[in-house]
Protein backbone atom coordinates (compact mmCIF):
# COMPACT_ATOMS: atom_id res chain seq x y z
CA UNK A 1 0.00 0.00 0.00
CA UNK A 2 1.33 3.00 -1.21
CA UNK A 3 1.36 6.09 1.50
CA UNK A 4 0.50 9.49 0.42
CA UNK A 5 2.38 12.49 1.63
CA UNK A 6 0.51 14.85 3.50
CA UNK A 7 2.02 18.53 4.16
CA UNK A 8 0.25 20.88 6.41
CA UNK A 9 0.59 24.89 5.47
CA UNK A 10 -0.03 27.62 6.78
CA UNK A 11 -0.39 31.57 6.85
CA UNK A 12 1.06 33.90 9.68
CA UNK A 13 -2.04 35.85 11.04
CA UNK A 14 -0.65 39.69 10.37
CA UNK A 15 -0.90 39.88 13.60
CA UNK A 16 1.58 37.97 14.20
CA UNK A 17 3.65 39.42 11.35
CA UNK A 18 3.33 42.99 13.12
CA UNK A 19 4.87 40.83 16.55
CA UNK A 20 7.66 39.31 15.00
CA UNK A 21 8.39 42.47 13.20
CA UNK A 22 8.32 44.35 16.32
CA UNK A 23 10.66 42.53 18.26
CA UNK A 24 12.77 42.46 15.65
CA UNK A 25 12.90 45.79 15.46
CA UNK A 26 13.00 45.81 19.35
CA UNK A 27 16.47 43.48 19.14
CA UNK A 28 17.98 45.85 16.59
CA UNK A 29 17.53 49.25 17.79
CA UNK A 30 20.84 51.22 16.80
CA UNK A 31 20.46 49.39 12.79
CA UNK A 32 17.01 50.33 12.46
CA UNK A 33 17.36 53.71 13.80
CA UNK A 34 20.38 54.17 11.48
CA UNK A 35 18.39 52.82 8.60
CA UNK A 36 15.27 55.20 9.29
CA UNK A 37 17.67 58.00 9.73
CA UNK A 38 19.30 57.35 6.20
CA UNK A 39 16.17 57.72 4.68
CA UNK A 40 14.74 60.30 6.44
CA UNK A 41 17.66 62.54 5.55
CA UNK A 42 17.20 61.62 1.71
CA UNK A 43 13.17 62.63 2.34
CA UNK A 44 14.08 65.85 4.04
CA UNK A 45 17.05 66.78 1.11
CA UNK A 46 13.83 66.77 -0.83
CA UNK A 47 11.25 68.22 0.90
CA UNK A 48 14.12 71.08 1.70
CA UNK A 49 15.13 71.67 -1.75
CA UNK A 50 11.97 71.41 -3.86
CA UNK A 51 10.42 73.36 -0.73
CA UNK A 52 12.79 76.26 -1.36
CA UNK A 53 12.30 76.42 -5.31
CA UNK A 54 8.21 76.36 -4.25
CA UNK A 55 8.69 79.13 -1.39
CA UNK A 56 10.60 81.49 -4.18
CA UNK A 57 8.05 81.12 -6.56
CA UNK A 58 5.27 81.46 -4.62
CA UNK A 59 6.90 84.75 -3.46
CA UNK A 60 7.56 86.13 -6.66
CA UNK A 61 3.89 85.57 -8.14
CA UNK A 62 2.18 86.91 -5.17
CA UNK A 63 4.36 90.22 -5.17
CA UNK A 64 3.89 90.73 -8.69
CA UNK A 65 0.48 89.05 -10.11
CA UNK A 66 -2.93 89.38 -9.01
CA UNK A 67 -5.63 88.50 -10.82
CA UNK A 68 -5.92 91.87 -12.89
CA UNK A 69 -2.35 92.34 -13.57
CA UNK A 70 -2.05 89.04 -15.35
CA UNK A 71 -4.54 90.31 -17.93
CA UNK A 72 -2.66 94.19 -17.88
CA UNK A 73 -0.20 95.13 -20.34
CA UNK A 74 2.44 97.48 -20.27
CA UNK A 75 3.02 100.04 -22.80
CA UNK A 76 5.94 101.59 -23.52
CA UNK A 77 7.16 104.95 -25.81
CA UNK A 78 9.56 103.14 -29.09
CA UNK A 79 12.21 104.45 -31.10
CA UNK A 80 16.13 105.52 -30.72
CA UNK A 81 16.21 109.45 -29.61
CA UNK A 82 15.93 110.67 -33.20
CA UNK A 83 12.44 109.04 -34.18
CA UNK A 84 10.90 107.83 -30.81
CA UNK A 85 7.28 107.34 -31.07
CA UNK A 86 5.58 109.15 -27.73
CA UNK A 87 2.86 108.30 -25.78
CA UNK A 88 0.25 111.37 -25.93
CA UNK A 89 -3.62 111.36 -26.08
CA UNK A 90 -3.83 110.94 -29.50
CA UNK A 91 -2.38 107.47 -28.76
CA UNK A 92 -4.52 106.67 -26.05
CA UNK A 93 -7.70 107.55 -27.64
CA UNK A 94 -6.75 104.82 -30.56
CA UNK A 95 -5.80 102.44 -27.52
CA UNK A 96 -8.97 102.56 -25.83
CA UNK A 97 -10.33 102.65 -28.94
CA UNK A 98 -9.67 99.03 -29.45
CA UNK A 99 -12.33 96.28 -28.80
CA UNK A 100 -10.26 94.05 -26.48
CA UNK A 101 -9.20 96.85 -24.50
CA UNK A 102 -11.14 97.13 -21.10
CA UNK A 103 -9.81 100.08 -18.87
CA UNK A 104 -6.28 102.32 -19.42
CA UNK A 105 -4.32 103.45 -16.69
CA UNK A 106 -1.94 106.38 -17.89
CA UNK A 107 1.37 107.43 -16.21
CA UNK A 108 4.01 110.22 -16.26
CA UNK A 109 6.91 110.47 -15.00
CA UNK A 110 9.88 113.03 -13.95
CA UNK A 111 12.84 113.14 -11.89
CA UNK A 112 12.19 115.12 -8.82
CA UNK A 113 13.93 116.69 -5.48
CA UNK A 114 12.08 115.53 -2.55
CA UNK A 115 12.06 117.57 0.82
CA UNK A 116 11.60 116.13 4.12
CA UNK A 117 12.16 117.51 7.76
CA UNK A 118 15.58 118.23 7.52
CA UNK A 119 17.16 116.27 4.71
CA UNK A 120 16.74 116.17 0.61
CA UNK A 121 16.77 113.29 -1.93
CA UNK A 122 16.56 112.48 -5.45
CA UNK A 123 14.17 109.91 -7.11
CA UNK A 124 11.76 109.04 -9.75
CA UNK A 125 8.16 110.98 -9.96
CA UNK A 126 5.37 109.15 -10.86
CA UNK A 127 1.80 110.65 -11.72
CA UNK A 128 -0.45 108.11 -11.71
CA UNK A 129 -4.53 107.35 -11.41
CA UNK A 130 -5.67 105.84 -8.39
CA UNK A 131 -6.59 102.23 -10.75
CA UNK A 132 -2.81 102.03 -11.61
CA UNK A 133 -1.95 100.40 -8.39
CA UNK A 134 -4.76 98.07 -8.71
CA UNK A 135 -3.98 96.93 -12.43
CA UNK A 136 0.18 97.17 -11.44
CA UNK A 137 -0.82 94.48 -8.50
CA UNK A 138 0.94 97.12 -6.29
CA UNK A 139 0.06 97.18 -2.85
CA UNK A 140 0.48 99.20 0.48
CA UNK A 141 2.67 97.67 3.10
CA UNK A 142 1.57 100.49 5.32
CA UNK A 143 -1.43 102.83 5.01
CA UNK A 144 -3.95 103.28 2.14
CA UNK A 145 -3.65 104.54 -1.64
CA UNK A 146 -5.63 108.09 -2.70
CA UNK A 147 -8.31 108.44 -5.25
CA UNK A 148 -8.76 110.71 -7.84
CA UNK A 149 -10.95 113.07 -6.13
CA UNK A 150 -9.53 116.50 -6.19
CA UNK A 151 -9.40 116.51 -2.27
CA UNK A 152 -6.38 113.94 -2.68
CA UNK A 153 -4.24 116.06 -5.26
CA UNK A 154 -1.79 116.70 -2.37
CA UNK A 155 -1.33 113.26 -1.04
CA UNK A 156 1.59 111.08 -1.82
CA UNK A 157 2.85 107.61 -1.87
CA UNK A 158 6.62 107.04 -1.44
CA UNK A 159 8.54 103.42 -1.27
CA UNK A 160 10.02 102.24 1.48
CA UNK A 161 13.65 103.22 0.29
CA UNK A 162 12.64 106.28 0.17
CA UNK A 163 11.67 106.54 3.21
CA UNK A 164 14.86 105.67 4.66
CA UNK A 165 16.66 108.60 2.66
CA UNK A 166 14.45 111.16 4.08
CA UNK A 167 15.40 110.11 7.22
CA UNK A 168 12.15 108.61 8.67
CA UNK A 169 13.27 105.81 11.32
CA UNK A 170 10.74 103.65 9.93
CA UNK A 171 8.55 103.23 6.99
CA UNK A 172 5.36 103.36 9.22
CA UNK A 173 7.00 106.65 10.65
CA UNK A 174 6.45 108.27 7.43
CA UNK A 175 3.06 107.84 7.31
CA UNK A 176 1.33 111.92 7.45
CA UNK A 177 4.58 113.13 7.31
CA UNK A 178 4.82 116.44 4.58
CA UNK A 179 7.42 116.32 1.78
CA UNK A 180 8.58 118.95 -0.43
CA UNK A 181 8.87 118.08 -4.39
CA UNK A 182 10.81 120.26 -6.96
CA UNK A 183 9.95 118.61 -10.47
CA UNK A 184 12.66 118.57 -13.19
CA UNK A 185 10.91 119.14 -16.64
CA UNK A 186 12.92 118.74 -19.83
CA UNK A 187 12.65 121.97 -22.21
CA UNK A 188 12.58 120.49 -25.16
CA UNK A 189 13.02 124.26 -27.26
CA UNK A 190 16.38 125.27 -25.21
CA UNK A 191 17.10 121.53 -24.51
CA UNK A 192 17.70 122.31 -20.78
CA UNK A 193 16.23 121.46 -17.53
CA UNK A 194 13.41 123.80 -15.92
CA UNK A 195 13.28 123.24 -12.09
CA UNK A 196 9.70 123.78 -11.17
CA UNK A 197 8.42 123.37 -7.32
CA UNK A 198 5.18 122.02 -6.50
CA UNK A 199 2.85 124.15 -4.66
CA UNK A 200 1.74 123.35 -0.89
CA UNK A 201 3.02 119.86 0.85
CA UNK A 202 2.05 116.46 -0.05
CA UNK A 203 1.05 114.34 2.75
CA UNK A 204 2.25 110.28 3.13
CA UNK A 205 -0.59 108.45 3.04
CA UNK A 206 1.08 105.17 2.38
CA UNK A 207 4.16 103.13 2.03
CA UNK A 208 5.16 100.06 -0.52
CA UNK A 209 8.27 97.97 0.66
CA UNK A 210 10.69 98.39 -2.33
CA UNK A 211 14.16 99.01 -2.94
CA UNK A 212 13.90 101.21 -5.61
CA UNK A 213 13.45 104.78 -4.61
CA UNK A 214 10.64 106.58 -6.07
CA UNK A 215 7.29 108.43 -5.23
CA UNK A 216 3.52 108.17 -6.82
CA UNK A 217 1.59 111.33 -6.70
CA UNK A 218 -2.12 111.77 -8.24
CA UNK A 219 -1.53 112.54 -11.78
CA UNK A 220 -3.72 115.87 -11.57
CA UNK A 221 -0.13 117.34 -10.54
CA UNK A 222 0.79 117.82 -13.95
CA UNK A 223 -1.12 119.45 -15.27
CA UNK A 224 0.19 122.11 -13.18
CA UNK A 225 3.09 121.97 -16.03
CA UNK A 226 4.02 121.91 -19.81
CA UNK A 227 4.20 118.22 -20.13
CA UNK A 228 2.47 116.26 -22.23
CA UNK A 229 4.23 112.85 -23.06
CA UNK A 230 3.40 109.82 -20.66
CA UNK A 231 5.87 107.77 -19.59
CA UNK A 232 3.66 104.26 -19.61
CA UNK A 233 0.68 102.79 -20.04
CA UNK A 234 -1.30 100.10 -18.08
CA UNK A 235 -3.40 98.67 -20.21
CA UNK A 236 -6.53 95.86 -19.51
CA UNK A 237 -7.75 93.11 -21.52
CA UNK A 238 -11.05 92.32 -21.60
CA UNK A 239 -9.90 88.85 -20.34
CA UNK A 240 -6.92 86.33 -21.14
CA UNK A 241 -7.46 84.64 -24.29
CA UNK A 242 -7.43 89.17 -25.83
CA UNK A 243 -3.97 89.66 -24.23
CA UNK A 244 -1.79 88.58 -27.05
CA UNK A 245 -4.53 90.19 -29.81
CA UNK A 246 -4.00 93.33 -28.07
CA UNK A 247 -0.64 92.82 -27.80
CA UNK A 248 0.13 92.70 -31.56
CA UNK A 249 -2.64 95.30 -32.00
CA UNK A 250 -0.62 97.89 -29.64
CA UNK A 251 2.66 96.60 -31.16
CA UNK A 252 1.63 97.77 -34.53
CA UNK A 253 1.31 101.20 -33.41
CA UNK A 254 5.19 101.25 -32.99
CA UNK A 255 4.74 101.08 -29.20
CA UNK A 256 6.96 98.54 -27.17
CA UNK A 257 4.40 96.27 -25.62
CA UNK A 258 4.90 93.78 -22.34
CA UNK A 259 2.80 91.30 -20.52
CA UNK A 260 3.32 90.45 -17.14
CA UNK A 261 1.35 86.72 -17.98
CA UNK A 262 4.62 86.51 -20.31
CA UNK A 263 7.29 87.29 -18.25
CA UNK A 264 5.45 85.04 -15.34
CA UNK A 265 4.93 81.61 -17.91
CA UNK A 266 9.06 82.71 -18.29
CA UNK A 267 10.14 82.75 -14.10
CA UNK A 268 7.70 79.33 -14.16
CA UNK A 269 9.53 77.59 -16.35
CA UNK A 270 12.90 78.66 -15.08
CA UNK A 271 11.47 77.84 -11.31
CA UNK A 272 10.13 74.71 -12.58
CA UNK A 273 13.93 73.42 -13.69
CA UNK A 274 15.31 74.71 -10.95
CA UNK A 275 12.34 72.27 -8.96
CA UNK A 276 13.59 69.08 -11.45
CA UNK A 277 17.33 69.79 -10.74
CA UNK A 278 16.78 70.16 -6.87
CA UNK A 279 14.66 66.90 -6.65
CA UNK A 280 17.24 65.15 -8.90
CA UNK A 281 20.01 66.19 -6.19
CA UNK A 282 17.91 65.18 -3.55
CA UNK A 283 16.71 61.77 -4.99
CA UNK A 284 20.62 61.12 -5.38
CA UNK A 285 20.56 61.34 -1.56
CA UNK A 286 17.55 59.16 -1.50
CA UNK A 287 19.24 56.75 -3.51
CA UNK A 288 22.24 56.32 -1.42
CA UNK A 289 20.04 55.90 1.87
CA UNK A 290 17.97 53.36 -0.05
CA UNK A 291 21.33 51.47 -0.97
CA UNK A 292 22.15 51.54 2.79
CA UNK A 293 18.59 49.77 3.46
CA UNK A 294 18.57 47.27 0.69
CA UNK A 295 21.81 46.28 2.87
CA UNK A 296 20.25 46.33 5.85
CA UNK A 297 17.30 44.06 4.72
CA UNK A 298 19.87 41.44 2.84
CA UNK A 299 21.77 41.19 6.30
CA UNK A 300 18.58 40.69 8.18
CA UNK A 301 17.75 37.79 5.65
CA UNK A 302 21.01 35.76 6.81
CA UNK A 303 20.70 36.63 10.15
CA UNK A 304 17.25 34.94 9.94
CA UNK A 305 18.02 32.23 8.20
CA UNK A 306 17.50 29.48 11.03
CA UNK A 307 14.41 31.21 12.11
CA UNK A 308 13.08 31.11 8.73
CA UNK A 309 13.66 27.60 8.37
CA UNK A 310 12.03 26.80 11.73
CA UNK A 311 8.88 28.95 11.01
CA UNK A 312 9.09 26.70 7.26
CA UNK A 313 9.04 23.75 9.30
CA UNK A 314 6.43 24.08 11.50
CA UNK A 315 3.97 25.06 8.39
CA UNK A 316 4.81 28.83 7.21
CA UNK A 317 4.03 29.38 3.66
CA UNK A 318 6.26 30.91 1.33
CA UNK A 319 3.91 33.50 0.97
CA UNK A 320 4.16 34.28 4.90
CA UNK A 321 7.80 34.36 4.60
CA UNK A 322 7.52 36.85 2.12
CA UNK A 323 4.87 39.26 3.27
CA UNK A 324 7.01 39.46 6.67
CA UNK A 325 9.43 40.66 4.62
CA UNK A 326 7.82 42.85 2.54
CA UNK A 327 5.90 44.13 5.46
CA UNK A 328 9.28 45.39 7.32
CA UNK A 329 10.70 47.03 4.47
CA UNK A 330 7.20 49.16 4.16
CA UNK A 331 7.24 49.99 7.35
CA UNK A 332 10.93 51.18 7.90
CA UNK A 333 10.30 53.12 4.70
CA UNK A 334 7.21 54.28 5.98
CA UNK A 335 8.26 55.31 9.18
CA UNK A 336 11.87 56.68 7.26
CA UNK A 337 9.52 59.25 5.12
CA UNK A 338 7.34 60.41 7.97
CA UNK A 339 10.72 61.04 10.02
CA UNK A 340 12.12 62.77 6.79
CA UNK A 341 9.32 65.47 6.89
CA UNK A 342 9.27 66.05 10.12
CA UNK A 343 13.14 66.62 9.66
CA UNK A 344 12.33 68.65 6.40
CA UNK A 345 10.41 70.56 8.27
CA UNK A 346 12.80 71.70 10.94
CA UNK A 347 15.16 72.17 8.54
CA UNK A 348 12.92 74.54 7.00
CA UNK A 349 11.85 76.43 10.45
CA UNK A 350 14.83 76.97 11.18
CA UNK A 351 15.94 78.82 7.97
CA UNK A 352 13.09 81.10 8.28
CA UNK A 353 13.73 82.08 11.72
CA UNK A 354 17.51 82.96 10.66
CA UNK A 355 16.60 84.91 7.58
CA UNK A 356 13.98 86.74 9.54
CA UNK A 357 16.03 88.10 12.35
CA UNK A 358 18.42 89.19 9.78
CA UNK A 359 16.07 90.85 7.46
CA UNK A 360 14.27 92.55 10.44
CA UNK A 361 18.49 93.96 11.76
CA UNK A 362 18.13 95.44 8.06
CA UNK A 363 14.56 97.10 8.55
CA UNK A 364 13.16 94.79 5.98
CA UNK A 365 10.19 92.17 6.38
CA UNK A 366 10.02 88.87 7.30
CA UNK A 367 9.05 86.52 4.98
CA UNK A 368 8.64 82.67 4.63
CA UNK A 369 10.67 81.53 2.17
CA UNK A 370 9.13 77.96 2.13
CA UNK A 371 6.22 76.18 0.64
CA UNK A 372 5.19 72.60 0.12
CA UNK A 373 1.99 71.68 -1.41
CA UNK A 374 0.00 68.89 -0.38
CA UNK A 375 0.24 67.15 -3.37
CA UNK A 376 4.36 66.75 -3.24
CA UNK A 377 3.79 66.36 0.43
CA UNK A 378 1.71 63.23 -0.06
CA UNK A 379 4.30 62.14 -3.17
CA UNK A 380 7.49 62.60 -0.55
CA UNK A 381 5.09 59.44 1.68
CA UNK A 382 4.05 57.42 -1.28
CA UNK A 383 7.87 57.31 -2.91
CA UNK A 384 9.33 56.75 0.73
CA UNK A 385 7.33 53.53 0.63
CA UNK A 386 7.82 52.41 -2.30
CA UNK A 387 11.09 52.76 -2.10
CA UNK A 388 10.76 50.59 1.11
CA UNK A 389 9.01 48.10 -0.90
CA UNK A 390 11.33 47.92 -3.68
CA UNK A 391 14.11 47.74 -1.17
CA UNK A 392 12.04 44.41 0.29
CA UNK A 393 11.40 42.66 -3.05
CA UNK A 394 14.90 40.68 -3.62
CA UNK A 395 15.01 39.95 0.23
CA UNK A 396 11.47 38.90 0.56
CA UNK A 397 11.73 36.86 -2.34
CA UNK A 398 15.09 34.78 -1.63
CA UNK A 399 13.65 34.29 2.15
CA UNK A 400 10.44 32.53 0.67
CA UNK A 401 12.78 30.31 -1.84
CA UNK A 402 14.91 29.51 1.66
CA UNK A 403 14.92 25.14 1.84
CA UNK A 404 13.73 24.57 5.36
CA UNK A 405 16.65 21.63 5.69
CA UNK A 406 19.33 24.09 4.44
CA UNK A 407 18.13 26.90 6.96
CA UNK A 408 17.90 24.90 9.75
CA UNK A 409 21.94 23.41 9.27
CA UNK A 410 22.50 27.31 8.67
CA UNK A 411 25.11 28.73 11.23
Amino acid sequence: MKLKKHIFKTDIRFRDILNINYQRIRNKKMRTVLTVFGIGIGIAAVLFLVGLTFGLQKIVVDKVANAESLVTLDVLANGDISNIIPINDDAISKIKSMPEVAEVSPVKSLSAQLSGTDIKTQGALFGVKNSYFRLAGKTMTYGTTFSDEPEDAKKIIISSSTAKLLNFNTSKVALNQEIGIDLFVPNTAAETTDVFQLPDKFTVVGVIEDESNYVFVPLKNFDLIDFSQYFELKVKAMNAESVQVLKDKISALGFAVTALIDTLDQMNKIFHISQIVFAVIGLIALFIASIGMFNTMTIALLERTREIGVMKAIGATDRAIKQMFMFEAVAVGFVGGASGVILGYIAMFSVNVVFAQVAQSFGGEAINMFYIPNWFLLTIIVLSVFIGYLTGIYPSHRAAKINPLDALRYE
